[in-house]
């Protein structure tokens, strides 16, 4: 926002939430891959989403424990999950709820939200299970990932955009 590449705070979510989505277009709903990419984008949701944010890596150890893979009544008729908005409330949307209370104000609210997503940022790349999600997809490795994937999205692109 603030360097002028998305003017709205939704077109940031909208970014984020292609993490997710990529990452289930292309693999299997109950992988690992899958699973951290649902985790990343709720976390980084989350950070977006609430100014009283505290602590990025205590959160994304909540949101791991209480993360759920979806079940068949989740997937739409051609078995993929519907979104990555529908998968991520899901995953924890219950606990949410209990959790998402009043909290106190902190420090961290005064911060500006691009600050506080360059911090979560920083996190997931000193974190080794962000590594599928840091870089574009080689097309040469996968040269149909253009045709599954219609926006790629990963963690650098946002990291760019986002500074």
């Amino acid at each position: 926002l603030e360097n002028g590449f998305y003017r709205r705070l939704n077109a940031v979510q909208f970014d984020v939430r292609y993490i997710a989505t990529n990452a289930e277009k292309f693999n299997q709903r109950s992988s690992n891959i899958v699973r951290q990419a649902r985790i990343v984008t709720e976390l980084c949701l989350d950070l977006i989403n609430n100014p009283d944010f505290n602590d990025p890596t205590a959160r994304y150890h909540e949101i791991a424990a209480t993360y759920r893979s979806p079940n068949a009544s989740d997937l739409d008729t051609s078995g993929r999950s519907g979104s990555a908005a529908n998968a991520l409330a899901g995953s924890s949307a219950a606990p949410h709820k209990g959790r998402r209370g009043r909290r106190k104000k902190s420090a961290l609210s005064s911060i500006p939200w691009q600050q506080q997503c360059k911090d979560v940022l920083r996190t997931l790349f000193e974190r080794q299970d962000s590594t599928p999600f840091r870089y574009p997809v080689d097309q040469e490795i996968y040269p149909d990932y253009s045709r599954v994937v219609e926006i790629p999205m990963d963690l650098t692109s946002v990291r760019e955009e986002v500074a």
